[in-house]
């Protein structure tokens, strides 16, 4: 309410648990409060919550570009009748207006390439996540191009988002610390294709699972070594940030990224007493000594 350029938007809307008429009532309605700033990020939602919820699916593409049809359908002022192979609705409407035409919606994906290459074919932008390596950023980058080619889009009408653990401080090994964590609660679930392309080594993964399994978080941590972080996360001091996103993001077109940042008082709830920075002076310290160079 006191801002009025910064965009509003939902983190991944999960259309499993989340089905595309309701995110499409709710992302009119933000953008409708906020005056045109809102945008959406689609997925299927994280695979290990819905194998926790009891949800199975084995379609993931089908179900994102049938969601966002759905989205882009709802927002016509119409009522709205969807027969899919995945989702079906019946004069459908909200009484939310969005003051714009569109509201950008962008595709959430981690391993692809296929929803990568839908990403390129239908969606305003993609969102990764968990990639650290350049490797990575170029298979991203190369499979959004070949859906961009595919319905005749240029790569440039795709907005690159990186959606990334981030950790800045004064040093590489406090930065480094306060990220591993986070690392180590997200490894288990994340796609062998993220893993294979960042030659991630599968037997720590299986170390660090095995702790996570027992609740022991501070050998599950312990396990997570600094390898694995670096490929997985950007942390470092202000100008290692700034040289990472010059190296890793900027040649693969990303011109975004998404901060997902670690949280002290989550970690305390764990058990982890390291000094973690709180969340604002992450933002702060990002602001003043990295986003002004770039």
């Amino acid at each position: 309410m006191n801002t009025h350029r910064i965009g509003i938007g939902i983190g991944a809307v999960g259309v499993c648990v989340r089905p595309p008429v309701v995110a499409a009532q709710a992302l009119a309605t933000l953008d409708e409060v906020s005056n045109g700033r809102a945008y959406g990020i689609v997925s299927t939602g994280n695979l290990y919550m819905l194998e926790q919820l009891g949800i199975k699916f084995d379609r993931p593409v089908t179900i994102v570009r049938e969601a966002i049809e759905i989205l882009r359908m709802m927002w016509n002022d119409q009522p709205t009748t969807y027969h899919g192979k995945i989702f079906n609705i019946k004069n459908a409407s909200t009484s939310a207006k969005s003051p714009r035409e569109k509201i950008p919606l962008y595709i959430g994906a981690i391993g692809g390439p296929k929803l990568f290459v839908l990403s390129g074919e239908i969606a305003d932008g993609v969102v990764t996540s968990w990639g650290g390596t350049k490797e990575y950023y170029e298979y991203v980058r190369d499979s959004v191009k070949s859906g961009a080619l595919k319905a005749h889009r240029d790569l440039s009408e795709i907005d690159m988002t990186a959606g990334i653990a981030l950790a800045c401080a004064r040093n590489t090994e406090d930065a480094r610390d306060a990220v591993r964590p986070i690392v180590t609660f997200y490894v288990g679930s994340l796609p062998s294709a993220l893993l294979s392309i960042q030659n991630v080594n599968t037997e720590t993964i299986g170390k660090i699972n095995e702790f996570l399994t027992r609740r022991d978080f501070a050998s599950a941590v312990k396990a997570t070594d600094d390898e694995t972080v670096d490929k997985l996360a950007l942390y470092g001091s202000p100008d290692e940030i700034i040289e990472k996103i010059e190296k890793r993001f900027l040649p693969y077109e990303f011109r975004r990224i998404l901060m997902l940042i670690p949280d002290s008082v989550t970690y305390k709830k764990l058990g982890l007493t390291q000094r973690t920075p709180s969340v604002v002076e992450t933002i702060e310290l990002v602001k003043e000594k990295v986003m002004t160079r770039l």
